[in-house]
Formats: structure tokens, sequence, C-alpha cells
């Protein structure tokens, strides 16, 4: 049985409220269905810039189980790879892996990653676009870049 609407947005109103189990328990009760919705998913998104570190680490997890990532999404999720979390970034970043995130202005921003003295960031930067197929000059450069600086280490 389906949550009626006002009920489910009364659960989803606990998301970023400052009581973590509330919000932790209405994050888990997203199913997949209404994580397809791009409601959902901006809503999940605008909490990414308010909520706490556990928080977003949840919201990021929840979202590997959506069946898509809406461009909004995406374009939310890009700020948090600007964070000062290597944690946080390496979760965004696989979690555009794992969508197969191709759009060229997130690997873009990926690839300015791998210049990070965070070795954690660089190569979770450079695991997601070496598994893209994206022909951009600035991206192919920086992947060499960061592949020779990794020959001589």
């Amino acid at each position: 049985m389906r949550p009626s609407p006002p009920l489910r947005q009364r659960v989803l109103s606990f998301i970023g409220d400052d009581q973590y189990n509330l919000a932790e328990r209405a994050i888990h009760s997203l199913d997949t269905t209404e994580l397809a919705a791009d409601s959902v998913q901006d809503l999940l998104t605008a909490r990414l810039s308010e909520g706490s570190y556990a928080i977003k680490k949840l919201i990021i997890g929840k979202l590997a189980h959506a069946p898509g990532l809406h461009s909004r999404t995406v374009t939310g999720l890009v700020s948090v790879l600007n964070g000062t979390n290597p944690e946080l970034t390496g979760n965004v970043l696989d979690l555009f892996a794992l969508h197969r995130i191709g759009n060229i202005d997130v690997a873009r921003h990926a690839a300015s990653l791998l210049a990070k003295q965070n070795g954690f960031v660089a190569r979770k930067a450079y695991n997601y676009l070496h598994g893209l197929p994206i022909q951009d000059p600035y991206v192919e450069r920086q992947i060499k870049i960061y592949e020779n600086k990794q020959v001589k280490e």
C-alpha cells in the first residue's frame, strides 16, 4: 500500500530536520518509484546544501537506488564536488559513474579534480572519467597529465 500524497509530503518534510533519526527514516522510506520522480530528486538535492554530513551521505547513497538522475539533480550534485569533504566528493563521483553521467560540464568539473592534492579525490575522478566515452580536449588533457604524474610517482 502506497502512502497518500499528503502523508508522503509529511514524511519528506522530516528530511533535513534537526532530528537525524526522523530524517534517516524518511530517506530510507523512499522506494525506487518515488526516487524516479524529479520532484523527489529536487527535494533531496536541495537538502544537500543545508543538511549535516550524515544526512548528505544518506541522500547520496539513496540516489544510487534511483533508476536515473534528472539533469537538475546532476547539476545540484556538482556543488558537492566543490565542497571540502573528500568522502562526499568521492561518493558523488561514484554516483555519477554508477548512473553513467556523461554530461560534458560534469566531466570537465571532474577533470579539474585530477589536479587536486588529495589523491583519493583525484583517483575517484579518474575512475569516473576513465569509464566514459567523452571526447573533450580539456578532459583528455587532464587525464593525460594525471596518468603521466602517476607513472612518475
